[in-house]
């Protein structure tokens, strides 16, 4: 999806002209100009990766390496939407400085309440983040617990604990390196070396480093204080701000799979509750006292800061949601109100839902329905696993009649059903208010105890203790979403206030009796608030969308929206000029925006459009109209918008083709914009960009459950396609998907079947295909890249200089240079000019991020990334291309920069300091040189017209090695104070006797007849 249909033609007439006139040298034209030409003019390299590798290219070596490491990135946003933020921190004695703590940017600190920010815990091991700590006993003592708590599909995972000692401005790792996530970090209030940690532990997997550690040398060493199982990690602690011998800790049991379900396969844990030590941690005991008895979920604390003897706690049980809070029948996202009685579990070996209790008197159990049974089937529906079972239940309305198949024992029976009706006809969460017991996504509605019964506190909810956590009483229902949220907090200045966070945020003002809805015309799902201590009205509230201000309460809210943490998971970009690009993001949408505007100040939020809603994912530009966009939101929700009309319309997908990844993959081909390719549990094809679709493969999972997670075409063969799944399955098919072949097993170098994160098929040889898995779904952090020549009959590993542990989402070949890639992982970006033999950092001004998605715009020459966290980023790649075996053989070399634009530029005017704007390009001409040696001092790179003449002149720093410098095309000379006008120029740099030029195509703005600034700019003639 990502390569444009032709390669980029561009004109060779600049190069002559300048020849004719001595300023460059043709006919053995340079690295610099020889990549200048299109493609098919001059064939790429053919030599395979070893054969280049012996060539004597230690100067290209140390060039390319000066180059990745000095060629600064782009980030442009946008700010519209914000992004998951999972943690806010103010010191009580500084409430104009807030520390926010995200899920994929890192941490982020403003000084003057929200109007500027900076970028704080940037460079560091990762960019996720669990929980920030600032000392009560002193404000530059910050923590970071890395690793967010959410157990989310796209959660990403940390490397320890940080601390810094100068509010923010350096981080030290101070351990905790395979905890993995953090749950909260609580500092002892008046010793700051005094720490104790809630650590989660792997998500993926069992492992010992999770529980309650305490440090009480800042640090230097830990204990392991509360430890229960290698699968139940710490999820919150707080410490008496009175009394700090006594400390509360909350644990939790949970474990994803390979599969990007909405919901973690565990949620629920028997050493999962509410522990609470009065000996400053040495000690711990689980209480009981008023507490739920069956098995928790997520939980979460809150210690009323004048008097610790207060706390509050939200529960999620296994019962929360029940739809009576006896039976184990859920509400979800269906519509119906069916009742079934019965409780199972997936089985051993193979498919369906194997009972293991049938309800006396219920609808199964007078069907004859019996403990034992594999239900396989409910009407033409399959039952693959226990959930299955569930959601078909769900489905259904009471008093229908439905057949079910079973299995039991060596028979297989068909048994007809009739549905009971579950207690409340209508509590589901299609309609969340209805029914005592019901609730939105497992969760429970609030304010309903009193009609629950005198065992409703076991649903879980909101209790409450008076006697620093001795007992416990429930005084709510509610529990909202609760495995993704779970966060309480309480006013420091009034015990009877209580916020509660999920899909909307809640407030209390008796004591936690009743709660309410308070969130307004803000982005919903909420991680993280904080309440003023000397203002209950004011108050900071964040998640999905960013962050958000209250002053009055919560009557109404401010949306912080100078913070660009966009989650990008795909980017594609079109062909206008200057191009746009455009990008899905979690939980806010498709969006589009310009890689640059005519504005001086930059690119706006107002510049950026959004296409579709949901969770955003891909994008597909139709590069022969680039006004059609194709979009993805969750499990294959595909749209076909339209940015003329703003309009857009559903994508049909054939019947047996789904279910849908959560992160579907799909393509317009590159043979034909017209033909839309997309996956589920079978890949499909759409003639006419998904009006109408068929499938085209067989079911593509190693397992029932597997979907697609991967997709492509071959550029160079029509029909050659191959697609990937999240449970290792990789397929093949030459024929346009009449016949398809398995070659997973022909990828030596794994441990174990793996999520297919990108399939990238070359631009230049037919067999040549790239791959990379993302393992660490399956608890393997292993690095996974690879190329196969033969269409994936054999694979070779492109790993060799890559670190070792480093999850892969995308790899990329350039369209010019085949030799040129580029890779996006878990932390960074990296590039190869040999074909992932060695592979450089490509990340100056690129904070650590997952860089999900990569896309090469030939025309422009930018490599432009889709980071989960930071947004879009853009780098030029230009002087990358150039760089071949032969380059700075003698000691220097000069590139050449892409088509230089006089861009209208026109000011906005008086915006303030909070507005945000994402950089233009730099105006003018890069131009980029490398040299082995220091230059002699006041060395410059003289701007030559076609005559000869300089315009201007760039100082070379005297230093050896990778430098740009920017011509602003203003003129020098006679011309002095004029801007240079349209046309050929050369850049020469003069080394003693020796000199190397290359041309510059200055052009005027494309759009400068319809400019709205046109009337009142007058452009200088262009000279031809």
């Amino acid at each position: 999806m990502h390569e444009p249909l032709t390669p980029r033609r561009r004109s060779t007439a600049v190069a002559w002209t300048l020849a004719v006139l001595g300023l460059v040298t043709l006919p053995s034209p340079s690295a610099a100009l020889r990549a200048q030409e299109p493609a098919a003019e001059a064939p790429a390299t053919t030599a395979p990766a070893a054969a280049a590798s012996e060539a004597p290219a230690q100067h290209a070596d140390a060039i390319f390496a000066a180059a990745t490491a000095a060629i600064p990135w782009r980030l442009i946003g946008p700010a519209n939407m914000g992004g998951r933020v999972t943690d806010i921190e103010v010191h009580h004695a500084q409430r104009n400085v807030w520390y926010l703590g995200t899920a994929g940017a890192g941490v982020w600190k403003t000084s003057n309440a929200g109007t500027t920010w900076e970028r704080i815990f940037q460079h560091e091991g990762t960019s996720s983040i669990g929980d920030v700590a600032v000392a009560p006993s002193n404000p530059d003592v910050v923590w970071v617990g890395t690793g967010e708590e959410n157990a989310r599909n796209s959660v990403s995972f940390g490397d320890g604990v940080y601390k810094s000692t100068d509010g923010g401005k350096t981080f030290v790792n101070v351990g905790l390196r395979e905890s993995l996530h953090t749950g909260h970090i609580a500092i002892h209030p008046n010793d700051a070396d005094v720490v104790f940690v809630a650590a989660m532990g792997r998500f993926w997997g069992p492992n010992p480093d999770r529980g309650v550690f305490r440090t009480k040398d800042g640090g230097k060493t830990w204990q392991k204080v509360l430890y229960v199982d290698e699968a139940t990690g710490g999820i919150d602690v707080r410490v008496d701000p009175q009394d700090p011998s006594v400390v509360h800790a909350c644990l939790y049991e949970v474990r994803r799979d390979e599969f990007c379900s909405n919901d973690p396969v565990v949620r629920f844990g028997a050493m999962a509750g509410y522990y609470r030590s009065a000996d400053g941690g040495d000690t711990w005991t689980r209480v009981h006292e008023g507490l739920p008895t069956c098995k928790w979920g997520r939980s979460g604390l809150t210690v009323f800061a004048k008097d610790g003897q207060h706390l509050y706690l939200t529960i999620e049980t296994e019962r929360s949601g029940w739809a009576t809070g006896t039976q184990r029948v859920r509400g979800d996202d269906e519509s119906g109100n069916a009742y079934l009685g019965v409780q199972g579990e997936n089985p051993a070996e193979g498919d369906g839902a194997k009972l293991t209790s049938v309800t006396k008197d219920g609808p199964a159990a007078g069907a004859g329905l019996q403990v034992g049974d594999l239900v396989l089937a409910v009407g033409d529906e399959s039952v693959e696993t226990w959930q299955d079972l569930q959601r078909a239940i769900r489905r259904s309305k009471g008093g229908e009649k439905a057949k079910l198949k079973i299995k039991r024992e060596a028979n297989e029976l068909e048994i007809e059903v009739t549905w009971g009706t579950r207690e409340g006809e209508g509590e589901t969460d299609a309609d969340p208010n209805a029914g005592p017991y019901s609730g939105r996504l497992y969760g429970q509605r609030e304010n309903v105890q009193l009609r629950q019964g005198k065992d409703g506190f076991q649903t879980g909810g909101i209790f409450r203790s008076d006697d620093r956590g001795l007992t416990w009483k429930r005084v709510n229902s509610l529990t909202d979403r609760p495995f993704y949220f779970s966060k309480i907090a309480v006013d420091p200045s009034n015990v009877d206030v209580v916020w509660t966070c999920g899909v909307p945020v809640f407030k209390s003002t008796d004591g936690g009796k009743r709660f309410r809805q308070v969130q307004r015309s803000i982005h919903v799902d909420f991680h993280a608030l904080w309440i003023d201590p000397q203002d209950g009205d004011h108050v900071l509230l964040a998640g999905d969308g960013g962050l958000h201000e209250t002053q009055d309460g919560a009557k109404t809210w401010d949306q912080v929206d100078n913070l660009a943490l966009g989650q990008w998971y795909k980017v594609d970009v079109d062909t206008s000029d200057p191009y746009r690009i455009y990008g899905g993001l979690q939980d806010n949408g498709t969006w589009g925006g310009p890689m640059l505007t005519r504005w001086s100040e930059g690119i706006a939020i107002s510049d950026w459009v959004t296409l579709a809603g949901g969770d955003g994912f891909g994008a597909a530009v139709d590069q022969t109209e680039p006004d059609i966009v194709i979009c993805t939101s969750q499990n294959g929700g595909l749209v076909r918008a339209d940015m003329r009309s703003g309009g857009n319309g559903g994508v049909r997908k054939p019947d047996d083709a789904g279910p849908f990844n959560w992160d579907t993959p799909f393509f317009l081909s590159p043979h034909n914009q017209k033909i839309l390719y997309f996956a589920g549990r079978r890949a499909v094809r759409s003639l006419d960009q998904g009006r109408n679709s068929t499938s085209i493969s067989p079911e593509l999972g190693l397992t029932k459950r597997g979907t697609a997670t991967a997709f492509a075409e071959s550029p160079r063969r029509a029909g050659l396609l191959y697609v990937g799944t999240d449970d290792g399955a990789f397929w093949r098919s030459e024929d346009g998907g009449a016949n398809w072949e398995e070659i997973h097993s022909k990828v030596t170098g794994l441990r174990g079947p793996r999520y297919v994160s990108s399939i990238h098929p070359s631009r230049h040889e037919d067999g040549r295909v790239y791959v990379t898995f993302d393992g660490h779904r399956s608890d393997d952090n292993s690095t996974y890249v690879f190329v196969s020549e033969d269409m994936g009959e054999s694979w070779r590993a492109l790993t060799d200089t890559l670190p070792k542990s480093q999850p892969c989402f995308v790899v990329v070949e350039d369209p010019r240079v085949e030799d040129l890639l580029f890779l996006g992982t878990e932390v960074t970006c990296w590039a190869s000019r040999d074909r992932g033999a060695s592979w450089q950092r490509f990340a100056t001004d690129l904070p650590t991020v997952q860089v999900r998605d990569l896309v090469i715009h030939d025309r422009e020459a930018d490599l432009v990334a889709a980071t989960h966290g930071h947004g879009c980023a853009v780098v030029d790649i230009s002087a990358l291309r150039q760089i071949d075996a032969d380059s700075g053989a003698d000691g220097a070399m000069l590139f050449a920069p892409e088509r230089v634009t006089r861009w209208l530029m026109r000011s906005r005017g008086t915006q303030g300091d909070r507005e945000w704007f994402a950089p233009n390009p730099p105006l003018g001409a890069t131009v980029r040189l490398w040299l082995a040696e220091a230059p002699k001092a006041g060395t410059r790179v003289a701007i030559l017209d076609v005559r000869g003449e300089s315009v201007a002149t760039l100082e070379v720093p005297a230093e050896a090695g990778f430098h740009s410098l920017q011509w602003e095309m203003g003129a020098a000379g006679r011309r002095r104070g004029r801007p240079a006008e349209a046309g050929a120029y050369a850049a020469r740099l003069t080394l003693g006797e020796r000199s190397w030029s290359v041309p510059i195509l200055v052009r005027d703005d494309p759009g400068g007849a319809t400019h709205p600034f046109a009337e009142s700019v007058t452009l200088p003639p262009s000279r031809q």
